[in-house]
């Protein structure tokens, strides 16, 4: 348990009872302990200090003494020093041996050796019968609020004794947290301990069965460390069960933003070696790949699976190379994408992550990239900072190789033959060979070595160099080679040409990129994965009047216009896309044609927002058109904004007719069948808006509250499809306002109340205001009809109960106020106020809440005199036509 959080459950704790004492001295006091509660416990450290000094004969100086020295043993661990925090809490455990307290200050300083990574000192500390924690847990037993304390120490120690790989001991610890349910966070901590000591003792069924609930109760919590363990854990026990794809899944949840870093890193680790090791070959692990990445473009531990791309394209497009040579053909595009792709994603994870563990690597496979391009400044810069990162080893030899080369490349001989040279050195200094293919390097190594001395007209190492070759290697190619040219350099007077011929071949083999212009789409693509939108744009136009005719046109006129669009822009974005639409609108390529959709697909939704329904509804159906009635993400789309579009024109037949065959073209078996499912829930909920509407407007009251059954039908359908999801919550708020609506005020209520109950993730803040600004209206209408001033009193105080919660806060979990709702939460109490205890009440209620609103909310402009005289006019509240559902249907849609 975090020493913040021990330190909270110490604030009960606080032995503060005063005796008689002068104003001055008890506020002095006072101020001082407050400083400690509040956890300012730098601040708390110096009153007390500054108390004592002051009132030197008080009889809280003893008090404010222990204060002090509390106040320094936490601020100490708040600091980290541990080893300071584990002598204040032993100086306090020591010296009150009779505090109250004297449980945290054992536990304190067991945390802040622990900490130091003294197991054993924690040990002796929690887990000796005689010493002094079991010995306090024992005399405090019966004591409430030293409960958490013992629990906490006996998890400490089986946490302890768990990293110790002292198995038995750990159980026996656990054993000993028979309260472990006081809170989340002891249930969580018991619980991975054992999921931990089971996998550690090859308990695999049994660790399977607890890290499943583990990883639920911590995300129930929302505490991404917890979630970052349980996730690690569960993915753990699901590899050693061999559930690979579960495997997958729980480790792809430590992607998610705010996980610690540690825990994101090796989630790519593990998914990246899952993935490869599940894939029957080089192809199907590089989709993959690229799916996770384009699934998480900012994550900070993005640098693990780009390597491991650029590598894989790196790896791949030497194939298509291989193949290329061998059939004595020019490099394909295949090949020059690959290698393109993996240049851009090497820049992205430099430009991205300067402190990565793993620059080194990739510096060395960008110098491979550079050297294919024949950038060789470039290439030489690379590998000479790689050769500066990388351990000892295979990679290292590599670079120091490629580094020589760049020199000779670069005709730098003498520095070309330093780095040969020492690399032979180093060969030949290990027993055992440093990489796969030493006997062929080491070859390589001794030619480039007798051409770069023949260059640099060092005679005595070019024979050096052609000996070692002939002695080794008598029936290499490269040896033969290698006499050739130390014969010639022997036979004439060393000059350039041959090394240049030689050179040229080279060259030949390798020829300039010839898909450049794909390289500056990838880079400006770059900067759209930065989210650095304007460099983007900026780019793709570029790219877009250099290359006029070239096939990827289409797609950078899309791009341009979509980062355009999220710089804000969206009159000038409108324009570009209707401009990409006439000029490759009618293009039927496949990738041509989802780039047309998506860009009418935008348009849409930019007329919808506008509330140009028919344009909108225009482009819709061209999108239906052009995909020939296929169901993929984009029509499906399409269909629902369509319907919304008919919706917002009041046609609710037509748009009941478009949501029920929608829903019927959902599929029910998809391998992204999370997605339809919520996209399922979407449609019902939807449709459910369109029975509402369309009832309330029937004349007939049969006809009426058929049809508003119906829609209570569709919202009821979201549990099952979307259970404990926050689109159930707003179904069971339309529910509610159907229920309503149809004076069912028992159901209707029911239903806001289970809103009211649930946790942030399913209804947030707004969900919840509403719910309770519902159930307060429902209240009053109940008074209206009440039959005794007694009973009409009392439903009113419930009303003003529930307009309190929202006013006050009281329904709040983290989040801020819903300002919307709080104000009309704000209405109905100061009416409901005036009601019940006067004008005058209603106006001292009034100004509280004008100084609270202007100070919480300053960007609330009111007008609080008129709100108030309004009110005092009219302080009976008309619920007559308060039968508008507090979710306003309209509206929700139109957002969506």
């Amino acid at each position: 348990m975090p020493l913040r959080t021990v330190t909270a459950l110490a604030f009960a704790l606080c032995f503060h009872s005063l005796t008689a004492a002068a104003p001055e001295e008890k506020n002095a006091y006072d101020a001082a302990v407050r400083a400690f509660e509040w956890s300012h416990f730098e601040r708390a450290e110096k009153e007390f200090a500054q108390f004592i000094a002051n009132f030197p004969d008080s009889d809280l100086a003893l008090k404010a003494a222990a204060f002090r020295l509390r106040s320094r043993a936490h601020h100490l661990a708040d600091q980290s020093k541990h080893g300071l925090a584990a002598a204040a809490f032993r100086q306090l455990r020591r010296e009150f041996p009779n505090s109250p307290n004297y449980l945290e200050f054992i536990m304190l300083e067991a945390w802040s050796e622990y900490h130091l990574g003294n197991r054993e000192t924690v040990v002796n500390l929690l887990g000796d019968a005689k010493g002094p924690f079991q010995s306090a847990a024992i005399i405090r037993s019966l004591e409430p609020a030293a409960l958490k304390f013992q629990v906490s120490g006996w998890l400490l120690l089986a946490q302890t004794y768990l990293e110790q790989k002292n198995y038995p001991a750990a159980r026996q610890a656990l054993a000993q947290a028979t309260n472990w349910d006081l809170n989340t966070e002891f249930q969580w901590r018991r619980q991975f301990i054992l999921t931990k000591i089971h996998f550690a003792s090859n308990e695999f069924e049994k660790a399977l069965a607890q890290a499943t609930p583990l990883l639920e109760l911590a995300e129930a919590t929302e505490k991404k460390e917890w979630i970052a363990e349980s996730a690690a854990a569960l993915g753990e026990v699901r590899i050693a069960t061999n559930q690979k794809e579960a495997a997958i899944r729980a480790y792809k949840k430590n992607l998610a933003e705010g996980i610690p870093q540690n825990r994101r890193r090796e989630a790519w680790t593990k998914i990246i070696q899952l993935r490869q090791e599940q894939s029957p070959g080089p192809l199907p692990f590089l989709q993959s790949l690229e799916q996770f990445v384009a699934e998480t473009p900012n994550d900070n531990a993005l640098d693990i699976p780009l390597l491991a791309l650029a590598k894989l394209k790196l790896q791949l497009y030497y194939q298509e190379k291989d193949k290329i040579n061998s059939a004595k053909e020019s490099p394909t595009p295949t090949a020059a994408e690959l290698l393109g792709d993996a240049l851009t994603k090497l820049e992205l994870l430099l430009r991205k992550f300067s402190e990565s563990p793993l620059r080194g690597k990739a510096l060395y496979h960008l110098g491979w990239c550079y050297w294919e391009l024949q950038e060789t400044e470039k290439s030489f810069s690379s590998f000479y900072n790689a050769l500066n990162i990388l351990p000892e080893g295979f990679e290292k030899d590599i670079a120091q190789f490629k580094l020589a080369d760049g020199h000779y490349a670069l005709k730098r001989y003498e520095n070309a033959l330093f780095h040969y040279q020492q690399i032979r050195q180093r060969i030949a200094a290990k027993a055992e060979p440093t990489h796969p293919h030493k006997e062929t390097f080491l070859a390589q190594v001794l030619y480039q070595t007798l051409r770069a001395a023949i260059k640099d007209g060092n005679p005595d190492a070019a024979a050096d160099a052609v000996s070692d070759l002939i002695a080794l290697f008598p029936d290499n190619l490269l040896a033969n080679k290698g006499t050739f040219l130390f014969g010639q350099h022997l036979l004439q007077i060393p000059q350039s040409s041959e090394a240049q011929k030689i050179f040229r071949l080279l060259i030949e083999r390798f020829p300039n990129f010839p898909l450049k212009a794909e390289v500056e789409l990838a880079i400006a693509y770059s900067h759209e994965l930065d989210g650095n939108w304007k460099s983007a744009a900026d780019a793709y136009q570029n790219w877009t009047t250099i290359h006029p005719h070239h096939k990827k046109q289409a797609q950078a006129a899309y791009a341009r216009a979509w980062c355009i669009s999220q710089l804000n822009q969206e009159n000038i974005a409108a324009t570009l896309f209707q401009t990409f639409l006439e000029k490759h609108g009618k293009d039927k390529s496949p990738n041509n044609q989802k780039l047309a959709d998506q860009a009418r697909l935008w348009l849409g939704n930019h007329h919808f927002n506008r509330r140009n329904f028919n344009t909108a509804k225009q482009l819709y159906t061209e999108i239906f058109n052009t995909q020939n009635q296929q169901t993929n993400l984009i029509t499906l789309r399409a269909r629902l904004m369509d319907s919304r579009a008919s919706f917002r024109q009041n046609q609710f037949e037509e748009t009941i007719e478009q949501l029920k065959t929608l829903s019927d073209r959902i599929p029910k078996n998809n391998p992204t069948n999370n997605y339809f499912k919520t996209f399922r829930a979407e449609v019902q909920l939807n449709l459910g808006d369109a029975y509402f509407e369309y009832g309330k407007q029937l004349p007939d009251p049969d006809d009426r509250e058929k049809q508003i059954r119906q829609a209570q039908e569709q919202y009821q359908q979201i549990q099952n499809i979307q259970p404990n999801s926050r689109l159930w919550a707003i179904a069971e708020g339309r529910s509610a306002d159907a229920a309503r609506f149809l004076s069912n005020y028992p159901q209707a209520k029911q239903s806001y109340q289970n809103i009211i109950n649930s946790p942030p993730q399913q209804a947030d803040i707004t969900l919840r205001s509403q719910a309770e600004v519902a159930l307060g209206i429902i209240l009053e209408q109940e008074a209206e009809q009440a039959k005794t001033k007694a009973e009409q009193t009392s439903l009113q105080k419930k009303a003003l109960h529930h307009y309190h919660n929202v006013i006050f806060g009281t329904n709040r979990k983290t989040e801020n106020f819903d300002a919307f709702w709080r104000l009309q939460a704000l209405r109905q109490a100061i009416s409901l106020t005036i009601q019940l205890n006067g004008a005058n009440a209603g106006i001292q209620f009034y100004q509280k809440a004008a100084k609270d609103f202007t100070q919480s909310m300053p960007s609330l402009q009111l007008d609080w005199n008129s709100l108030i005289q309004t009110l005092k006019t009219n302080h009976k509240p008309s619920t007559a036509n308060k039968t508008q559902p507090a979710n306003n249907h309209k509206q929700s849609i139109e957002n969506e």
